[in-house]
């Protein structure tokens, strides 16, 4: 499915840099609204590929790359470019979105439950001390589903925590709500196209075409920095992790029709 449209509720306490959330190559009419944990390592790969001809020889550290390296453009430097430079289109402001059930769990395995350069140890310490996680690292490979399961529920219960302001840390784009994210754009950043990471080649394939890029070839990469789950979501899934994600992400199922947990084929 292409083109969604968003659900027209925001979110104040979701707090996302508005000023850096657009990243763009600065040869061709496009710029992405950066949605962590839904393809976006791939998607600043194929922007990079895009502006400087040839592959990144470090598809993982891109994000690094444009935050310190600006081999993309970002936040002032596009909004000065994009006034400057004159394309035969118009720009495409463009982002993907993810099965909210999904991504909750992306999130929770690679920055709670792993403990590599990309985790998050403060919020795992935070977990620890207020809502009772003691799962073991990912690494230690030592965990039952149920344990795992129970570590899932304890993280859901922060992110509800964390959206409601009840938290001492801001909300984080990882687990932020989608919709909520998306609705919180800059007016002149109105997203003209949403495609899904379900459904990627084909929606990144029709996006490109649409832009005027025609090599099919582009969207063939993949890039996935988080580790390997043991178990999948499914087989750590209970009740009361389904009706946390559905209490959280609510509007997520609603706006980009993604069946919650629990619900009929």
């Amino acid at each position: 499915m292409m083109n969604h449209n968003p659900a027209q509720h925001g979110d104040a306490k979701q707090t996302a840099n508005k000023a850096s959330a657009l990243i763009a190559p600065d040869n061709f009419p496009l710029a992405y609204y950066n949605m962590p944990k839904a393809a976006c390592t791939t998607i600043k790969n194929i922007l990079f590929r895009i502006q400087h001809g040839t592959w990144n020889t470090d598809p993982v550290g891109i994000h690094r790359q444009i935050r310190f390296d600006d081999v993309l453009l970002r936040g002032q430097a596009f909004s000065a470019h994009r006034k400057l430079k004159r394309f035969d289109r118009p720009y495409i402001v463009f982002t993907f979105v993810r099965d909210p059930s999904a991504r909750a769990y992306s999130a929770f395995v690679e920055k709670i439950w792993a403990t590599g350069s990309y985790a998050f140890p403060r919020i795992r310490e935070l977990l620890a001390r207020s809502y009772g996680f003691t799962l073991p690292a990912l690494e230690n490979g030592n965990a039952t589903p149920q344990e795992v399961g129970a570590g899932f529920r304890q993280f859901l219960r922060f992110v509800a925590d964390n959206l409601a302001g009840k938290t001492p840390t801001p909300v984080n784009a990882h687990w932020a709500v989608q919709s909520r994210r998306i609705h919180s754009a800059r007016p002149h950043d109105t997203l003209g196209f949403v495609g899904r990471v379900e459904n990627f080649a084909e929606d990144m394939s029709y996006l490109l075409h649409r832009a005027g890029w025609d090599d099919p070839t582009i969207t063939g990469q993949r890039y996935n920095e988080g580790p390997r789950p043991p178990f999948t979501l499914h087989e750590v899934m209970d009740g009361d992790t389904a009706r946390l994600l559905k209490q959280i992400y609510r509007d997520d199922y609603t706006a980009f029709d993604y069946r919650a947990p629990g619900e009929g084929a």
